[in-house]
C-alpha cells in the first residue's frame, strides 16, 4: 500500500463520483487532518512516523519526502532512535507536503 498514491486513488474517486461536490470534499478532508493534527499533537507524532515506516516503498511519499528518508530512513522512525527536533522536523516536513500534493491535486482538477 502507497501513502500519497492512496490520497491520489482515493482524491480520484471522489472527483470521479462527486464532480460537483468532490473538491469541496477533498478540502474539507484535509483541513480536518490537519485540525486532529494541530489538537492531537502527540497521536499525529505517532501516526505520522507510523505512516512513514509503514509506506517507506511508496514512490511518491519517497520523492516528496527523500531528505527525510535519507536523514532518518536508519530510524525506522522510531521514537527512541529520534531527538524531539528530529520528530518536529519529521512531522512538520509531512504535513508541508501532504498540504503541498492536495493543493496540486485541486488545481490540475481545476485546470
Amino acid at each position: 500500500m502507497k501513502m500519497i498514491s492512496t490520497y491520489q486513488a482515493v482524491f480520484d474517486q471522489i472527483m470521479m463520483r462527486k464532480p460537483r461536490t468532490g473538491k469541496k470534499m477533498i478540502e474539507t478532508y484535509m483541513q480536518l487532518i490537519l485540525e486532529f493534527y494541530d489538537q492531537n499533537r502527540s497521536l499525529a507524532t505517532i501516526e505520522i512516523l507510523d505512516i512513514l515506516y509503514r509506506y517507506q516503498k511508496d514512490p511518491l511519499l519517497r520523492e516528496r519526502l527523500q531528505d527525510i528518508y535519507q536523514t532518518y530512513g536508519q530510524t525506522n522512525f522510531l521514537t527512541s532512535r529520534l531527538k524531539p527536533a528530529d520528530t518536529a522536523l519529521i512531522k512538520r516536513r509531512y504535513i508541508e507536503e501532504v498540504t503541498k500534493f492536495t493543493r496540486g491535486y485541486l488545481h490540475a482538477v481545476a485546470a
